[in-house]
């Protein structure tokens, strides 16, 4: 070992080979909740990423505003600089499968500092770039750089409508994956929001009524007022006498009949015809 060497040069050369050996190492281990998946990546730092949000976390609201993403399905992806090999690599993926995150109601959105935005390099891609005053979104979501702050950290959210986050990944070397874990969340959400209109549909679903509805309302009033009658034994004659049906109720002139019958002898009839 060389002790003249300068200690400046010597943390270089470990970051790099750190960088190195972080490009070939294996895929991250993913581990997911409902529709979410939180993954943990590694770096060139030795310890694993810290994230700015958690799975199930709500994106801040003002952040979301100043990025245009407020109350929407949207996918925000935090990168460092336009024109960098990395960064372009992760632009021409996510312009690649922008048209099938359109398909299902998803905004991508690329942010970075406005420090490192070229404004020719947005206008190649088909998704919405935003510039990062002053980094504020990143130190508010609390984003750490890598490569001991050499490098803006990149960092990648799926978000619904609500702002819970459904995805965080994070991967400075891995750019294309941020893109295909994005898509497979995306896909996940849109598949349940889907099934749950369907079922929300067929739940609340009845039959028109051809009567209208103020005439429905009348009926089951008169319904619920009164008590049931009729029905198909009474549409039919009765031909059992007082046993089947039972005789209406007599009017006030009809009962003075039956009672003055009552009290005067029975007259005429066959015996009165004969003398």
């Amino acid at each position: 070992r060389n002790n003249n060497m300068p200690t400046s040069k010597a943390l270089l050369m470990a970051a790099a080979a750190a960088a190195s050996a972080s490009a070939f190492a294996p895929a991250p281990a993913c581990s997911g909740l409902g529709l979410g998946v939180n993954v943990r990546a590694t770096s060139a730092r030795s310890a694993p990423v810290s994230m700015g949000l958690a799975l199930g976390e709500t994106f801040p609201a003002d952040a979301a505003a100043k990025l245009g993403v407020k109350g929407k399905d949207a996918v925000v992806y935090f990168y460092g600089a336009d024109g960098s090999p990395s960064c372009t690599k992760e632009a021409v993926a996510f312009d690649a499968a922008n048209a099938e995150f359109k398909a299902l109601k998803f905004e991508v959105v690329g942010v970075r500092s406005d420090k490192e935005s070229k404004g020719e390099f947005a206008q190649r891609y088909s998704q919405r770039f935003v510039s990062d005053a002053d980094n504020s979104v990143r130190k508010q979501l609390g984003i750490k750089a890598d490569l001991f702050g050499a490098l803006a950290g990149r960092e990648t959210y799926v978000i619904d409508k609500s702002g819970t986050v459904k995805l965080v990944f994070n991967s400075q070397f891995k750019p294309e994956e941020h893109v295909a874990k994005a898509l497979e969340v995306a896909q996940l959400a849109a598949s349940a929001n889907k099934s749950g209109r369907q079922g929300s549909f067929f739940a609340n679903f009845r039959l028109p009524s051809l009567g209208g509805k103020k005439q429905d309302e009348e009926r089951n009033k008169v319904n619920k007022a009164e008590p049931a009658r009729g029905g198909l034994r009474s549409m039919i004659p009765s031909f059992g006498g007082q046993k089947d049906a039972a005789p209406a109720a007599p009017t006030a002139g009809k009962a003075a009949a039956v009672k003055l019958n009552k009290s005067a002898p029975a007259r005429g009839g066959l015996r009165s015809i004969k003398r």
